[in-house]
C-alpha cells in the first residue's frame, strides 16, 4: 500500500548528533570473553560523562544541536518527535555493538544525568523531549530531571510542560481489498493545541502482521480526505472505533519488536517514530507489550477443512483427482496460512507467491502427484474463501492468474530438497531410508539410531541454455561495462580489505576507487566557492551502488568486517554470459534507481520508475524507441498509476522534468549494465556544472534481447 505522498513527519529529525558509530565508542571497549582496551588508550573526546567541565562528548553534541534546535521550536509533537528518532540512534548504536560483542552503557542515562548536571536551557529542552518517550526503565529519572529543569530553568518555550499530553480522539483502517497491508490512521488531539493531527501505521499481514512504516499527519482531516480521494479500486477505508485500533497498533508494534533483527524489513520512518508510538500506547493504557496470541485451535481448523471438502469446489476436485488425498492437501493449506497469519480464508496474489513459491516448498513433503495437484487445490481454495469473504470476481480473477504464474517454479522447487527447511529435510531422509512417515514409531526408532542420513540429490533445474547461446550474444555479455567494472572491484578487495563500523569501505579506499573504476562521484565537491569535505563512502552514489551490485550478484562477500572476492565469481571468469546473467538478475531486484539512491535520505524508499522497468524493456524488445517517447510513456503509466497531491508534482511540466531525470538515470544504468544502449544523445550543461545526455534513442543490446527470450 503507497503511502500518500503528502504525508511527511511532522516533527523534525534531529540533525548534528552523532552518528551511531560515535556512540558506540562510548561502550567500554570490553569484548565478552576478549581482553579489556589497554589502560590510556581511550580517545581524548570519551572522557567520562560525568565530567561536568568537559563539553565535546558525543552526548554534550546532542545536547548543544538537539538544545538549539528544540529551543527554536514551538510544537510539542516535533520535540516528541525528535526525541524519539534520538531513541532510534541509540537503539541503532546498541545494536552495532552487541554484534561485535561489546559491553554498551545505557545511552538515555548518560544523556538525562549529563543534562542534570549542566543545568542549562538546552539541556532543559533535551530533557523536557526525552521525558514523553523514554521507554519505562527510563520514565522516573526522565521526569524527575525534566521537572528539576523546568523549576530552574528560566524562559522555556510553552511546549515544556505539554509534550507528550495527547489523546486519541478517532480512527480510521485504510486497507487493500486483498488484506495483505492496513493502514491504522489515529487521531490524536495535542493538549494546548486546537484541531488534531493523525498519526499512521503501516502493518504488513504477510509479514506475520508487523509494523513497517509510522509517520505523522498534520491535520487528520486532510489524511482522510486524501484516502477517500483515491481512485485505487483495490482501496477500502473504514471508520474504526479507538477501542478496536488502539489493540491492533500494539499488536503490530510487538511483533516488529519480535522482529527487531530484520531491520531492512522496516523504514527509516518507523524507526524514527518507534519510541513516540510506544509512549502513547503507555499513556492510553496498553503497558504490555506482547502480542495478542492468534492460535487457531485445531477444532476450527478441522471445521474448515470439513467445510471445504463439502462444498461444490472440494467435491469437483475430488471426482476430478479420485486418486489423490485431495483433504490432506487441505490440511496442508489451512495450517499454513493458520500458523503464519491466523486468518486461512485471506488469500491475495501475494499471499499465492508466498506460499506457493516459498512456505510449500520448504515446509510440505509431497508425492509427485500431489504436488501436481496442490496449485490446483490452491485455485478451489481460493474460490471457496473469496465466496466467504464476499471478494469481488475480478480480484479472485488476479489470484487466480498468480497460481498460474508461479505454478512452473513451485513444481520445480518442491521437487529439489535443496529447497526443504530442515524438517521437510530429516523426512525426506527418513523416506529415502524406507520409513513409514505415517508410523510414529518407526521415526523415532530411525532417529533414535542416530545413523547419518543423505538426502536424495536435487532435483534437474531449468536453465537458460547459455551453453548454447550464439556467439554474438556472448561477444555482447562480455562488452557490458559492468563486468570489467566487477573485475576491477574483485582484484581491489582481492583476500580482503577492512571495513568501517558501519560496513562503508574507508575513505581513503573510497577515493582510490572513484579513480579507479571512473565514477562520477565528486570527492571534496566545491559549490559556490564553498568546498565540503567527504567524511564517509556512504557519501558516494555510484561507488556505493556499484559495490551492493556486487555484493548481491556474489562477486564480492562481507566477512569479518573485511569485502572481499569471491572464489564463486572467479569460477566463472571465462563464462562471461553467466556472469552478465547473474548480474542483471540481481540488478532488477536490487531496483536500479533505489540501489543507486540507497544512501539519500531525501527520496522516498520506493523508486517509481523501478516498478516500471520490465514494462520498459519489452517495449524495447518490440523496437527501438525514442528517449522522449519512453518519457512520454513513463509519464502517462505514472499519472494512471498515482495521484499526484504535493503542488510540485501536480505540474505536469515539473512531472515530466522529474521523470526525465529519474530514466536518464535509469537509461545510464541500463547501459552500465549492457543492457540497453541511448544512441545519438547530445550532450548538455545540465546547470549544475555537470553534463547530462538530452534526446537520442533507446534500444536493447544483443543480448538483453537473447535474455529476455529464454525468460519467457
Amino acid at each position: 500500500m503507497v503511502r500518500p505522498n503528502f504525508w511527511t513527519s511532522g516533527g523534525m529529525a534531529p540533525t548534528g548528533y552523532p552518528r551511531s558509530a560515535e556512540l558506540k565508542a562510548m561502550a567500554t571497549g570490553k569484548r565478552r570473553g576478549g581482553r579489556v582496551t589497554p589502560k590510556g588508550t581511550r580517545p581524548p573526546h570519551l572522557r567520562p560523562v560525568g565530567d561536568p567541565s568537559f563539553d565535546g562528548s558525543p552526548v554534550d553534541q546532542i545536547i548543544d544541536s538537539g538544545g538549539r534546535e528544540l529551543l527554536d521550536e514551538d510544537d510539542p509533537i516535533a520535540a516528541e518527535t525528535w526525541a524519539s528518532a534520538i531513541l532510534d540512534v541509540f537503539d541503532r548504536a546498541r545494536l552495532e555493538a552487541r554484534l561485535e560483542g561489546m559491553d554498551v552503557p545505557p545511552f538515555e542515562e548518560a544523556l538525562l544525568r549529563r543534562c542534570r548536571q549542566r543545568g542549562d536551557r538546552r539541556a532543559a529542552a533535551v530533557a523536557a523531549a526525552l521525558a514523553a518517550v523514554v521507554p519505562p526503565n527510563h520514565a522516573h529519572l526522565a521526569a524527575s530531571v525534566a521537572a528539576e529543569l523546568r523549576m530552574v530553568v528560566v524562559g522555556s518555550p510553552n511546549w515544556f510542560r505539554t509534550v507528550g499530553l495527547v489523546t486519541p480522539t478517532q480512527g480510521w483502517i485504510a486497507s487493500d481489498v486483498f488484506g495483505d497491508q492496513d493502514s491504522l490512521i489515529i487521531g490524536f488531539r495535542q493538549e494546548g493545541q486546537r484541531g488534531e493531527h493523525a498519526l499512521a501505521l503501516l502493518v504488513d499481514h504477510n509479514l506475520s502482521g508487523q509494523a513497517k512504516d509510522a509517520w505523522i499527519g498534520a491535520d487528520v482531516e486532510d489524511v482522510v480526505a486524501s484516502w477517500r480521494s483515491t481512485l485505487d479500486p483495490h482501496t477500502r477505508l473504514e471508520e474504526a472505533p479507538i477501542a478496536r485500533l488502539l489493540p491492533k497498533l500494539r499488536d503490530a508494534m510487538a511483533i516488529s519488536d519480535l522482529w527487531s533483527g530484520d531491520i531492512e524489513l522496516r523504514t527509516e520512518d518507523f524507526a524514527r517514530h518507534r519510541a513516540l508510538v510506544w509512549a502513547r500506547l503507555r499513556r492510553a493504557g496498553f503497558t504490555d507489550d506482547r502480542p495478542t496470541d492468534i492460535e487457531v485451535p485445531q477444532g476450527e481448523r478441522k471445521s474448515l477443512v470439513n467445510e471445504f471438502m463439502a462444498s461444490s469446489e472440494g467435491r469437483r476436485l475430488t471426482n476430478q483427482l479420485p486418486r489423490v488425498d485431495i483433504e490432506l492437501l487441505v490440511h496442508h493449506l489451512v495450517d499454513l496460512r493458520c500458523d503464519y497469519e491466523g486468518r486461512p480464508l485471506r488469500w491475495s496474489p501475494t499471499v499465492v507467491s508466498l506460499l506457493l513459491g516459498d512456505l510449500a516448498p520448504r515446509k510440505l513433503l509431497l508425492g509427485s502427484d500431489q504436488a501436481a495437484a496442490l496449485p490446483g487445490v490452491v485455485r478451489a481454495f481460493a474460490r471457496f474463501s473469496a465466496e466467504r469473504t464476499e471478494l469481488e470476481p475480478s480480484f479472485v480473477d488476479e489470484i487466480l492468474t498468480t497460481v498460474d504464474e508461479i505454478e512452473p517454479e513451485f513444481l520445480d522447487r518442491i521437487a529439489d530438497p535443496e529447497a526443504a527447511g530442515p524438517a521437510k529435510a530429516v523426512l525426506a531422509a527418513l523416506q529415502a531410508r524406507g520409513v513409514d512417515l505415517t508410523d510414529m514409531d518407526a521415526i523415532k526408532e530411525a532417529l533414535d539410531q542416530g545413523s547419518p542420513m543423505r538426502l536424495p540429490g536435487p532435483a534437474p533445474r531449468k536453465q537458460r541454455r547459455s551453453a548454447t547461446a550464439p556467439e554474438d550474444v556472448i561477444a555482447s555479455a562480455a562488452s557490458a561495462p559492468v563486468l570489467a567494472r566487477f573485475d576491477a572491484l574483485t582484484r581491489f578487495w582481492g583476500d580482503g580489505r577492512k571495513l568501517t563500523q558501519t560496513g562503508q569501505a574507508t575513505l581513503a579506499d573510497a577515493k582510490e576507487l572513484v579513480l579507479l573504476l571512473g565514477t562520477k562521484d565528486r570527492i571534496d565537491e566545491t559549490i559556490g566557492g564553498r568546498t565540503f569535505k567527504t567524511r564517509s563512502a556512504a557519501e558516494l552514489p555510484e561507488l556505493g551502488f556499484l559495490v551492493r551490485w556486487a555484493l548481491s550478484a556474489g562477486a564480492l562477500r562481507k566477512e569479518h568486517g573485511k569485502l572481499r572476492a569471491t572464489t564463486a565469481w572467479g569460477r566463472l571468469e571465462n563464462k562471461p554470459l553467466q556472469r552478465w546473467t547473474k548480474t542483471t538478475d540481481v540488478m532488477l531486484s536490487l531496483g536500479p534507481l533505489k540501489g543507486f539512491r540507497a544512501n539519500n535520505r531525501y527520496r522516498y524508499p520506493d523508486e517509481i520508475l523501478d516498478e516500471f522497468v520490465p514494462e520498459i524493456l519489452h517495449m524495447l524488445k518490440r523496437r527501438r524507441m525514442a528517449f522522449d517517447e519512453v518519457l512520454d510513456w513513463v509519464c502517462d503509466r505514472a499519472d494512471a498509476a498515482y495521484e499526484w497531491l504535493t503542488p510540485y508534482m501536480e505540474d505536469p511540466d515539473h512531472r515530466r522534468t522529474s521523470f526525465g531525470w529519474d530514466l536518464d538515470l535509469l537509461a545510464l544504468i541500463l547501459g552500465w549494465a549492457g543492457i540497453a544502449e541511448r544512441v545519438d544523445a547530445k550532450v548538455e550543461p545540465d546547470g549544475y556544472e555537470q553534463q547530462r545526455f538530452v534526446g537520442g534513442t533507446m534500444q536493447l543490446t544483443r543480448v538483453a534481447q537473447w535474455w529476455l527470450v529464454e525468460r519467457s
